[in-house]
């Protein structure tokens, strides 16, 4: 069976698999660990969590449209690491960087690779 600890708003904090269910811990309905993340539990019963749309880039400029308000952004190239909170950021040069994609819960994170010109 999967489980998770919940924390806030019925999120996931701790996900993973036993034969019993361990103390503290609910059964999440999932068929894999990476699904159980995806899940919250509200009023009861199990929900996807919210997801962000695709990003949008324009030059230096990756733009998350629908990004909640508090969202935090890291873009990293090397040892480069760029940091804005709002749902945009620009980064300082032309390349490829990950992104990394933090909002307020219950939405998911992300985390993706961008080529940046």
């Amino acid at each position: 069976m999967i489980y998770a600890e919940l924390g806030a708003m019925g999120c996931p904090v701790q996900v993973g698999t036993a034969p019993e269910l361990p103390e503290g811990k609910v059964e999440i309905p999932a068929a894999t660990i990476a699904d159980a993340w995806g899940l919250m539990l509200v009023s009861g019963e199990w929900m996807p969590r919210p997801v962000l749309a695709a990003p949008v880039m324009s030059g230096l400029t990756v733009m998350l449209p629908d990004a909640p308000e508090g969202t935090t952004i890291e873009a990293t190239q090397g040892s480069s690491i760029t940091t804005v909170t709002g749902a945009a950021i620009t980064v300082p040069a032309a390349g490829g960087y990950w992104i990394e994609v933090t909002p307020p819960l219950p939405t998911m994170p992300m985390r993706f690779r961008a080529e940046l010109a």
